[in-house]
């Protein structure tokens, strides 16, 4: 399969400038399921990612411990309590657009049960990660429920968790990152999104990898930012391959932004959220 290079001229008609009576409605409502295991850093950095992305309002479902921590850094978000408000989304009883879900949320079976629930009761665009993937690799259940969910998905593992969602041995001699994308794509039906150098997205018809980003990205949460910067774009009405191809892109190009002033060492993954409006800026400016 020929691939195709993520770069600004692909991306830059993807996403739109707001128009003058826009509402923060009309910028997307987010949920963001995460930091549920006690990680409530994971829950944070996904909110600004997605925040920082555009969208017009974001629900952080976290456990209450986490509410204090969360609005300290970032009062815009609106916290919900995990144990009550997930229920109010599969009833129907709350407005939302898109889900984000997996950072930080744990892999014990009360993570399970929730993410099993958002599975089975909803069809909304979806973004899935980290300790949700996890939960997956583990569940012949929640495989099938992920193969069967109605609503478009991006899953973006990286290449550990890749493996087990694709039940490879990691042991076994190397296998090409595009024949890994290609085949989380098609085993679970979705759009796949392989992080890493040169991060890869494919809907399994076409094959794209990412010209941006730089060695001080391989930092922790840097992945949680990309989880709600996707989910952001899923918001908006962007649909899961151009989200994914937004994403990684703006993802790797706010990266670059914050290394150009602050070098690779010590780049942390709140200076990628940060700088991603002036990343936006370059494209829809053009």
């Amino acid at each position: 399969m020929k691939e195709i290079k993520i770069t600004r001229n692909l991306v830059r008609d993807l996403i739109k400038v707001p128009h003058l009576k826009s509402e923060k409605r009309d910028m997307g409502t987010l949920i963001v399921i995460a930091g549920v295991g006690g990680m409530a850093g994971a829950g944070i950095l996904s909110a600004f990612g997605a925040l920082r992305s555009g969208a017009g309002v974001v629900n952080l479902v976290t456990k209450k411990d986490n509410f204090l921590p969360v609005n300290s850094f970032l009062p815009e978000c609106i916290c919900r309590d995990v144990d009550t408000y997930v229920d109010k989304l599969v009833e129907g009883r709350e407005l939302m657009d898109a889900i984000a879900i997996g950072p930080g949320m744990g892999t014990d079976q009360s993570s399970k049960k929730i993410l099993e629930k958002v599975l089975r009761n909803l069809d909304l665009p979806l973004v899935l990660d980290a300790d949700g993937l996890n939960l997956v690799s583990k569940s012949k259940v929640l495989k099938k429920l992920v193969k069967d969910y109605p609503g478009a998905m991006v899953i973006t593992p990286h290449e550990r968790e890749a493996m087990r969602l694709l039940s490879i041995d990691s042991g076994k001699d190397e296998i090409k990152r595009s024949e890994v994308a290609l085949s989380l794509s098609e085993e679970y039906n979705c759009v796949a999104l392989l992080k890493g150098n040169g991060t890869l997205v494919t809907d399994g018809k076409t094959m794209y990898r990412n010209t941006t980003g730089n060695p001080g990205m391989a930092t922790a949460g840097s992945g949680d930012v990309l989880t709600g910067v996707i989910g952001a774009f899923m918001a908006r009405g962007i649909d899961a391959l151009d989200a994914a191809l937004l994403g990684a892109y703006l993802h790797g190009r706010s990266g670059d932004i914050a290394a150009k002033e602050l070098g690779c060492f010590g780049l942390i993954a709140r200076d990628i959220a940060g700088n991603m409006p002036f990343a936006i800026k370059e494209i829809v400016n053009e």
